[in-house]
């Protein structure tokens, strides 16, 4: 067996040995480190910091906290994207973890050169989780102190925080306060706020978030959206603005944005697409109501759930009327459909009604029952350039065993017509069949 030289090693090029750095812990790369000065030279690489994530468990939470100041006393400033979450406090460790976050944020918020561009509050759940005030005052208090440090922030991602409207308000305005009003490109607030409140009807969250003066992409709730924050979103960021994600969950009839203000949106912002996220829980109320002409509407999805019973029952009977809703009042704009329905009702012609009217219609993805008979129709609308398909995904189920048979003779005739150009792309699936448990999927290469 041949013997490794030493000197072997110095050939080795730096981004290799980068990559094996990239692959270790903290303790690993340190002991790597201590081989050689040349390995400790690209240990000290300023991308080798750029990534964080602090997570703050039931064990030893101050061990975390002071281990992760120390971290940023020393790379500090190469440090570009932090993750700060929580692995589920209870009852008994709330405060303890709370003294510990509150430390660390206090310690970062006086950290020279920190030059953070994108901030992720992971598992937060303040409704779940922080039941005691003091416990969550630590920590929304010594977050906002922070948040008003960073210079350079672009993105903050605070999806799932479940906080108060008070909570909620004093972190936003701590960001329109600082230079993040200026900087803030990407804000992900879906589900910022507690389930039973609705932001967009309180005129102090409508304040903090009119501080904003560069965002690019907002995604949140419908409920968070209201017609004066769209109106400054048009005024302030203009062709700037890139896109607008929605969810819809629950009963926005309540405060339901115009045709108007979307027409003042879409004329003010001519970039921007509005993606919407439809869950079957929003069923129970008339979605067609919401999506009212004038959206600048580029992709829909349609998501059940199989646990909700009641929001399953109710997605089926308003399934068809949506789906030639959005056939009828968006066939010259949306280019992106999804359903990813469990049990739904027949959705066959409603669904090919809306392939013959949404021209521009580019990807297409299905998880949900199909006839067999529809996918031979799309094939048959693709090959006649009826529509023009960029990308089609169909897992279907509920197939038997002939049915799918039958879908994987005419497999090779759907792969052909969605890729006659070389950016088309295909994948055909059936998720289960009646008395056959296993799946088949099977995909085509970009050709």
């Amino acid at each position: 067996m041949a013997t490794v030289n030493s000197s072997d090693w110095n050939v080795v090029p730096d981004l290799v040995l980068l990559n094996v750095f990239f692959q270790l812990e903290d303790e690993d790369r340190l002991s790597m480190a201590l081989v050689c000065k040349n390995w400790y030279r690209l240990f000290q690489s300023p991308q080798l910091w750029r990534n964080r994530r602090v997570i703050f468990s039931t064990e030893k939470p101050y061990t975390t906290a002071t281990n992760s100041v120390g971290f940023l006393k020393t790379f500090g400033k190469n440090l570009r994207v932090l993750t700060v979450g929580f692995a589920m406090p209870n009852f008994r460790n709330a405060k303890q973890i709370s003294k510990a976050v509150e430390f660390y944020f206090n310690k970062a918020t006086n950290i020279p050169d920190l030059r953070l561009r994108e901030f992720t509050l992971q598992n937060a759940n303040m409704e779940l989780y922080w039941h005691f005030i003091l416990s969550r005052k630590r920590i929304i208090s010594s977050l906002c102190r922070f948040l008003r440090r960073l210079h350079e922030l672009t993105l903050i991602n605070l999806i799932a925080a479940k906080m108060s409207l008070t909570d909620g308000c004093r972190v936003l305005e701590s960001l329109g306060r600082g230079q993040a009003s200026k900087t803030l490109q990407t804000v992900f607030i879906e589900d910022m706020f507690q389930a039973y409140i609705s932001p967009n009807k309180h005129k102090r969250y409508t304040q903090a978030m009119s501080k904003f003066k560069s965002i690019s992409w907002i995604y949140t709730n419908y409920d968070t959206i209201n017609a004066q924050i769209m109106k400054n979103i048009a005024n302030c960021m203009g062709e700037q603005f890139q896109k607008l994600t929605l969810t819809i969950d629950c009963d926005v009839s309540s405060n339901i944005i115009r045709s108007e203000d979307w027409n003042n949106f879409a004329e003010h912002c001519p970039n921007a697409e509005v993606v919407v996220y439809i869950y079957a829980s929003a069923f129970k109320q008339d979605v067609p109501s919401i999506l009212v002409p004038g959206i600048p509407l580029k992709e829909i999805d349609i998501v059940s759930w199989p646990s909700v019973d009641s929001a399953r029952r109710a997605l089926e009977s308003n399934i068809s009327s949506t789906l030639c809703h959005v056939a009828l009042t968006y066939s010259n704009r949306i280019e992106c459909l999804t359903l990813h329905l469990d049990r739904n009702p027949p959705i066959d012609s409603d669904l090919l009604l809306l392939l013959r009217s949404c021209r521009r219609l580019q990807e297409l993805n299905l998880y949900c029952k199909l006839q067999v008979e529809t996918v031979q129709m799309m094939c048959q609308m693709q090959q006649q350039r009826a529509i023009d398909l960029r990308a089609i995904t169909l897992a279907i189920h509920g197939l038997t065993e002939s049915e799918w048979s039958t879908l994987t003779r005419i497999r090779g005739e759907l792969i052909q017509a969605v890729s006659r150009r070389k950016d088309r792309l295909l994948d055909v699936g059936h998720a289960g069949g009646a008395g056959n448990s296993s799946n088949h999927n099977h995909t085509s290469p970009a050709v």
